[in-house]
């Protein structure tokens, strides 16, 4: 059971789900017992064996209301149902494909079938009656019971007459303006005939006066192409109406005395019509209904008003469709198994023979409803050329309704990505805006007249308003200002000033479409602020020590510049706000802090910050690394205070090599290539090297399958995390007696010892820029003569990026990508050169080494060794 909603209007497909053959046979194979399935008790079987093999062409039901009569495929057979006992009555087998069928008799024991082979079937109660040939291929029959004559129209222009009654071929009807007939009708109370085809057009005969048609009915008067044609066409009951259908699915409704449509319904999609017919829902002409149906679609409307009254899209192509009469019982033949059942409450009662369709109605609006197209994406015809998505017209990615299309909401976001690539990021961008300004509005803000979208126009209506409220104002200005006010209080203009989408395109004029003769602005004074932000102070600073006289740089450390002799204007501003000090502390106490801090960001001659920017996971974007620098210092403390309570819990809270690789699951490989990276770094250099250092060691995996294989001696393990080093103990399991494990901050950490080999694999993501520099540059002392630095990072996947910043939020942590260029301006910051950087995978690979033998000293006043 399957409920569908458009518009408020329920459709109850009862003919959903599987068939009782289906549910036995899948029982079977499951070895489940459907008692216990809810599916199966819960489903509606309205008629038994409502079904064909593979499918269903033509469905009717008799005058008397008591048979539904259905053909179908394959083998060709006739079943009639009997809707008293909800049940089938019997089948007959047929020798060809059944395309059209006709009743005779107010039953089922007189009717005539035309099948595929040219041939008219007569059956009666007892079988096959008759059968006889036509000379050409055949495509509708209708027949006139006043005077008991059949008509056939087919693939000629001549309709042909079959007198019943006296058993003989009439003279046929010629048609005038057709070369084929898609569809013949007769008129229920009027001896007339009328035939539908090729031309858009549809001719009328008097059968008292066959010598030329009555009129013809020009359907589709403003095409002028030849292709179209009339494929369905309908009377009412009462015969004062008529329908026809074309190919481009345009349904038109007249009334007789009229060739003007009454109403009007465009399927939308280009199918044609494939059945048409009237239903009366009730005793007044505003009660009558059409439905249409296209290969996908069924569309039930007022005859009258044109006015939707339900849809159904179907899965499978429509090939007829008729009204059990005065009820809201709907049958439909499809290339479906199951003859298609639909009630639809709100067009008419269930019949008699079902009336506890009506009581169960409730319960089954209990069932799950399936919203139509929930997960699809609405475009027009003209959106879909722009997407460049035309050739889709057809194929099962686009669902026709209504004026458009409906296409799986995946496929529109890739088309739309492909359109447009950088569509999504400015989409990411706005969202992230407008989520920043949801949250602004929950704290208490000043009121204040600005506002965020058209601000000059809004000062503009507020300065004529001030101007024309003033004593002695002249009656224009008056006007005016009754006019900007108007605009400034109506609820209706309130976004124009709130919401982007009316931002006014600046053209060097204001626009008068509002009405009001809005008077030039004034001239402001101008007013100048010696305040400038945080990032323009530093950046100020900056270039003024790079310019400073290389008498004033320490004769110790070359590279290093006293914050001393820093100029006097940019010194608090540079304490403040990039070195986390708070404005009250004195100066001198912290000179010290600020010149250790400094001292690597400038090198004599160089200028480090150029053309390195990036963005962060909220899309705020960071010109330069003084920017990035300064938010760093800012929030420093918080982003280390989460990435610890992050590792001490572990990834989803096991502390493994799944948790070391953040879930990836290609370690092998890591550490293949990291045996290889290493066999080439020390490769001329380091025979033997005797000791290694594994900065973020983890549960210790590198040191295990790298370091442990490659050194002769002991392999040191550093990780702030306790919970970590003890599982790491456990992992080496045998080799933990060659290893020494400390627990200490990486960002605190001075070795004790000399090693050859430290070895930092994706840790420094973790480590602000400035502590990255401080570790390097403290490792570098911790270095044998011929010791090697090995950097394994991930790398940016945009090369347009220097880096990536994702900021701690609900579930995540403090995580720096940075460029190789990046990563290249932060190695030389420390001292260290690189003898090789390769790539591989997403990672960039790093061999570095002092700038000379000589190993640099550590400042005096540096971070205390971890314990």
């Amino acid at each position: 059971m399957q409920v569908t909603e458009f518009n408020d209007i329920k459709v109850y497909n009862l003919s959903a789900g599987k068939s009782l053959p289906q549910w036995l046979a899948e029982s079977k194979r499951k070895k489940q017992s459907l008692r216990s399935n809810e599916d199966f008790r819960k489903r509606i079987d309205l008629i038994q064996d409502f079904e064909f093999n593979v499918a269903s062409s033509r469905v009717k039901v008799s005058p008397d209301g008591q048979y539904v009569l259905s053909t179908g495929i394959y083998a060709p057979e006739l079943r009639i149902f009997d809707l008293k006992e909800l049940g089938m009555k019997c089948s007959r087998g047929l020798d060809s494909e059944v395309v059209d069928l006709q009743l005779l008799s107010e039953d089922w024991k007189k009717l005539v079938m035309l099948l595929h082979d040219r041939t008219l079937e007569f059956h009666s109660q007892y079988g096959r009656h008759h059968r006889l040939r036509v000379p050409k291929c055949g495509r509708s029959i209708t027949y006139d019971s006043e005077s008991c004559t059949l008509f056939v129209g087919g693939s000629s222009q001549e309709v042909y007459r079959l007198d019943l009654e006296a058993g003989t071929f009439l003279t046929p009807i010629e048609m005038q303006r057709m070369n084929e007939v898609n569809e013949v009708v007769t008129h229920p109370r009027l001896p007339i005939v009328s035939c539908c085809g090729d031309g858009a057009v549809v001719e009328s005969w008097d059968l008292r006066d066959q010598t030329s048609p009555l009129q013809t009915l020009k359907v589709d008067e403003a095409s002028t192409s030849e292709n179209i044609q009339v494929t369905r066409c309908a009377y009412s009951g009462n015969g004062m109406f008529f329908a026809a259908g074309t190919s481009e699915g345009i349904v038109r409704v007249y009334d007789l005395r009229s060739s003007r449509p009454l109403a009007q319904r465009d399927h939308m999609n280009d199918y044609a019509i494939t059945s048409l017919c009237f239903h009366g829902s009730g005793p007044e002409s505003s009660d009558l209904l059409v439905a249409s149906s296209d290969k996908k679609s069924i569309k039930v409307w007022g005859a009258t008003t044109g006015s939707m009254k339900a849809s159904v899209e179907s899965q499978s192509v429509v090939n007829d469709v008729s009204f059990y009469p005065n009820s809201g019982l709907m049958f439909v033949a499809n290339d479906h198994q199951r003859i298609g059942l639909f009630f639809i409450p709100s067009i008419g009662l269930a019949p008699s023979w079902c009336s506890f369709l009506d009581n169960i109605t409730e319960e089954l609006e209990e069932s799950k409803q399936k919203t139509i197209f929930e997960d699809f994406q609405f475009v027009t015809k003209d959106q879909l050329e722009q997407l460049g998505a035309t050739e889709l017209v057809g194929t099962k990615y686009l669902q026709p309704y209504m004026h458009g299309f409906f296409m799986d909401y995946r496929l529109h976001a890739k088309l739309k990505a492909a359109l447009d690539p950088f569509a999504f990021e400015e989409y990411r961008k706005q969202k992230v805006k407008e989520r920043l300004e949801a949250k602004r509005t929950m704290r208490t803000r000043i009121r204040n007249n600005k506002v965020d979208v058209n601000p000059s126009f809004h000062e503009q209506l507020q300065l004529t308003a001030e101007e024309g409220s003033g004593v002695g104002a002249s009656k224009k200005r008056k006007e005016a200002a009754d006019k900007a006010k108007r605009i400034l209080q109506d609820q209706r203009f309130q976004a124009l000033f709130a919401d982007p989408d009316f931002t006014i395109e600046d053209s060097g004029q204001h626009s008068k479409a509002d009405g009001a003769p809005l008077l030039p602005k004034r001239k402001k004074k101008q007013e100048f602020s010696a305040t400038l932000k945080p990032c323009e102070i530093l950046q100020q600073g900056m270039r003024k020590l790079e310019k400073a006289p290389g008498d004033l740089r320490c004769s110790r450390h070359p590279w290093r510049i006293p914050i001393c002799d820093m100029p006097t204007t940019a010194e608090n501003e540079l304490l403040r706000c990039s070195l986390r000090v708070s404005p009250f502390h004195d100066l001198q106490k912290e000179q010290k802090r600020l010149q250790d801090a400094f001292a690597f960001v400038f090198r004599p001659g160089q200028e480090m910050l150029a053309d390195i920017h990036g963005v962060d996971d909220s899309g705020r974007e960071y010109s330069s690394l003084s920017e990035l620098w300064l938010l760093q210092g800012q929030q420093r403390d918080k982003f280390y205070k989460v990435n610890e309570n992050w590792w001490v819990k572990g990834y989803e809270g096991r502390v493994s090599l799944e948790g070391t690789m953040i879930g990836d699951e290609a370690s092998q490989e890591d550490v293949q290539h990291s045996q290889d990276f290493l066999r080439k770094a020390l490769e001329g250099m380091l025979d033997d090297p005797s000791s290694a250092l594994d900065c973020g060691a983890g549960i210790g995996r590198v040191t295990k399958a790298v370091l442990l294989p490659a050194v002769t001696g002991s392999v040191t393990l550093v990780d702030q995390s306790e919970r970590w080093l003890q599982t790491a103990k456990k992992y080496l399991e045998r080799e933990a007696d060659r290893c020494h494990f400390i627990q200490c901050r990486l960002e605190t950490y001075q070795p004790s010892s000399s090693f050859d080999i430290i070895w930092i694999q994706w840790t420094l993501q973790y480590l602000t820029d400035e502590d990255v520099v401080h570790l390097l540059h403290n490792l570098s002392a911790g270095l044998t003569s011929q010791g090697v630095i090995v950097l394994k990072e991930n790398n940016m996947s945009q090369d347009s990026l220097s880096f990536h910043m994702d900021t701690p939020g609900k579930e995540g942590r403090f995580d720096m990508t940075r460029s190789p260029k990046h990563l290249h301006v932060l190695v030389e910051l420390a001292g260290l050169r690189v003898t090789h950087m390769e790539l591989w995978d997403e990672c960039s690979c790093w061999v570095l080494r002092c700038l000379s033998e000589e190993v640099p000293e550590l400042a005096p006043d540096g971070p205390d060794q971890g314990q």
